[in-house]
């Protein structure tokens, strides 16, 4: 058999595999591909057969290598009847690592290898506005790692990433037009979670262990210097400076950047890592992504629910500004390049919030006045009226 199919439980989608020796003689490797539309096994099979009999023809029509021209790297120049894998592989994965920062490449290429699955063997001039707008329906209606529903703001980031490559092969001269440029943009509902006081008490009481000091120290870092995960995981020996009380953030996502200790965090680092013992390259946090795994372990041993590494640097950013500091001061603290930015990760505590609403009260407006004396028959005096200081507001009957 020269298709199988096979069914797969996370995306709720029939896959096939092509692995004949004439295809493995042509390709030189097994293809696996989603089947949109299959309705069983045997109609996925069938759509796989004429899909493989189309790839054939497609191979076959092609320019054959002598007729290609060639850039000085080796790599032939892209074409609109190359597939999409090829050219997301070859030209813009490639142009990413060069113009984009490298924590950034790091989830482009997660996203690619998505896109790949869906796209990676239609040929570029073959992919319409229809075809991505099924891959945003089908994305929006799967389900992701967790088991739950993708959200929202997932759909956007690598739909966003599907019109940029699109971007590249039109500056490229491959093609005319952007097939994926009218796609909307799904509504994301903005996240709203700090870290509380009662809760970061309850965070520290499991964090007590020496096992978990490095983890520890990773949380300080990002409740009092504001650190992104991935700038955490990349600092090393030579971007700590106790002399000047400075982190030096190199590659983050909006570049390079200091960032001052307050005697929390110099603290923090002293009592933790041996700095004398290690290299000035030498990664403290070791570079590997183990945050991911032990912060929601920690967060459900405290009662914490709903709570993701990345609010701590919302927390920061929030304390700062209800501390009394303006937002272009909170702007340059965490190292945004827009004050629009800045204002999404202020939040605004519970709290503050009731203090807001409350101060409301502290003075009764005329129509407070009618309204209470409508609804309740009682007639509203203030304390100035009464020569009394002792409530703003007093009820009589």
């Amino acid at each position: 058999m020269s298709v199988t199919a096979y069914y797969r439980k996370d995306s709720k989608r029939w896959y096939i595999s092509i692995h004949d020796p004439e295809w493995l003689a042509v390709f030189g490797k097994r293809r696996r591909e989603p089947v949109p539309g299959a309705k069983g096994k045997k109609d996925a099979i069938r759509l796989g057969e004429e899909r493989r009999a189309l790839l054939l023809a497609e191979f076959q029509s092609r320019p054959k290598p002598s007729e290609r021209q060639y850039l000085p790297d080796g790599r032939t120049i892209p074409l609109p009847e190359d597939t999409f894998g090829y050219f997301v592989e070859n030209f813009y994965l490639p142009f990413a690592e060069t113009n984009k920062a490298a924590s950034t490449v790091k989830s482009e290429r997660w996203r690619c290898r998505q896109l790949i699955d869906y796209f990676g063997s239609y040929r570029l001039m073959d992919i319409s506005y229809a075809l991505c707008l099924s891959f945003q329906a089908e994305r929006k209606a799967r389900d992701n790692q967790y088991g739950s529903k993708e959200s929202n703001a997932s759909v956007n980031r690598i739909c966003e990433i599907l019109q940029r490559i699109f971007g590249v092969a039109i500056d490229l001269g491959i093609l005319n037009a952007n097939p994926a440029s009218k796609l909307a943009s799904l509504r994301e509902l903005p996240r709203n979670r700090i870290l509380s006081l009662s809760e970061e008490q309850a965070l520290a009481g499991t964090l007590e262990p020496s096992s978990r000091r490095m983890l520890r120290l990773s949380i300080v870092l990002a409740l009092n210097a504001g650190l992104r995960k991935g700038e955490i995981l990349r600092l090393t020996k030579a971007d700590i400076d106790l002399e000047r009380n400075l982190l030096h953030v190199r590659n983050g996502k909006t570049g390079n950047r200091h960032v001052p200790l307050n005697s929390v965090a110099r603290l923090a680092i002293l009592s933790t890592v041996r700095l004398a013992e290690m290299p000035e390259t030498g990664l403290v946090f070791g570079g590997v992504d183990w945050i991911k795994d032990t912060f929601p372990v920690v967060c459900k041993e405290a009662g914490i629910e709903d709570l993701h590494f990345h609010d701590l640097r919302a927390t920061y950013t929030t304390r700062m500004l209800e501390n009394g500091f303006d937002a272009f001061t909170a702007m340059d603290a965490t190292g945004h390049s827009n004050i629009k930015t800045t204002a999404i990760y202020a939040r605004i505590t519970s709290q503050r919030l009731r203090d807001a609403v409350e101060s409301l009260s502290d003075k009764v407006s005329p129509i407070h006045r009618t309204i209470i004396q409508g609804n309740f028959g009682h007639n509203l005096v203030t304390d100035k009226e009464k020569g009394r200081d002792s409530d703003p507001v007093t009820l009589a009957s």
